[in-house]
Parts: C-alpha cells; sequence; structure tokens
C-alpha cells in the first residue's frame, strides 16, 4: 500500500465496509470516499482520528505504512473477560440457589 488512500480503503475493506457505509461514519457521501481512496481528498485529522480510536486503526499505517493495521488488544484481554464470564456465572448460579430455598 503505496498511497494513503490506498491504506484507507483496504481499511474499509477489512471492516467489510461499503463506500456508503463508510462514509456514514463521517458523515460524507460515498463520492468522498472514492475521491479519499483516489487520493484526490485526504481525511482532516478529527475523522482519522475516529477511524483510529473507533476501529483501533493504527494512525502510523494510515500516515505511512508502518507498522500493522490495526491496534491489538492487550493479552490479557481475553483473560479478563473469561474472568468476568466466570464471576457473573456463579453470581448467577447463586442467585437461581437463594431464589429455589426461598420459595
Amino acid at each position: 500500500m503505496n498511497t494513503q488512500g490506498e491504506r484507507i480503503k483496504k481499511i474499509r475493506q477489512e471492516l467489510d465496509l461499503s463506500q456508503d457505509d463508510f462514509g456514514k461514519i463521517f458523515n460524507v457521501q460515498k463520492q468522498q470516499i472514492s475521491s479519499i481512496e483516489k487520493d484526490k481528498l485526504k481525511l482532516n485529522n478529527e475523522k482519522l482520528e475516529l477511524l483510529c480510536s473507533q476501529y483501533n486503526v493504527n494512525i502510523n499505517w494510515v500516515l505511512c505504512g508502518k507498522g500493522e493495521m490495526f491496534i491489538t488488544a492487550p493479552q490479557n484481554t481475553s483473560a479478563n473477560k473469561d474472568e468476568i464470564i466466570k464471576i457473573v456465572e456463579d453470581y448467577l448460579e447463586r442467585r437461581a440457589r437463594d431464589n429455589e430455598l426461598n420459595r
């Protein structure tokens, strides 16, 4: 991916969005997305920030083509998620048992 427009197009495709749907994220028309992908227009800083923050896109990749396209979440996130699920399941199980005892 040599140009910023090509990288924006690749992000859109990775997110499995049409130009129309991608434009809705930024409140712009499909034609503007097409122009951005053809390097006739650029995303302004506000729209770049929105793209990067909402979709975990690596700003360095968008602007320079360096690094990975997406920023990966910390590795312990899934362990925390599993722990939270277990806590909720245990709580619901205790609550169901308490309800049965109170009948």
